[in-house]
């Protein structure tokens, strides 16, 4: 689990003598920016893309056309509608609503069985909360969604033969 993430930043030197033109930026920072440059679209060809707009019920085949690996749904896009209109051309995130996270564990066991039912069979799904985890979210009511996910989960990616 986890991700591949790159960032290439240089700090260095612009803190003491700002960029003002590409030969500051070659000098400075980067001799050969161009190198450089190449060497992260080629990374970033190999890093899935995740494309997240809020309500994008209606936009959803237009964004598969984006070219991007994943659309991240928020809370409010039924998930198994977006699967329908995406079919497997793309991955899908999300998408509980964090505010369930407020409620009894057996309450959030249903809700995450609920999306994970509505995904169906099948890989293609990331499960996440559909817009971000609250601040004041309580870490046990996180701990029990992860686990809940993970148990629940198994029985949408056994191979049927």
């Amino acid at each position: 689990m986890g991700m591949h993430l790159t960032f290439l930043n240089d700090f260095g030197p612009c803190f003491l003598n700002p960029i003002q033109s590409r030969f500051d930026m070659e000098k400075l920072i980067i001799p050969h920016p161009e190198e450089h440059m190449h060497y992260v679209l080629k990374i970033i060809q190999t890093i899935p893309v995740t494309v997240f707009t809020k309500n994008s019920n209606g936009w959803l085949k237009d964004i598969v056309t984006s070219g991007c690996d994943v659309i991240a749904l928020d809370w409010s896009v039924d998930m198994e509608l977006a699967r329908k209109q995406v079919g497997k051309h793309v991955s899908l995130q999300g998408n509980m609503d964090p505010y369930v996270l407020y409620s009894e564990n057996s309450y959030i066991q249903k809700e995450t069985d609920l999306i994970l039912s509505q995904f169906g069979f099948g890989e293609g799904h990331i499960f996440s909360l559909g817009h971000g985890i609250l601040p004041d979210t309580d870490p046990k009511k996180v701990q029990f969604l992860v686990d809940s996910v993970h148990q629940l989960s198994k029985k949408y990616h056994q191979k049927i033969y």
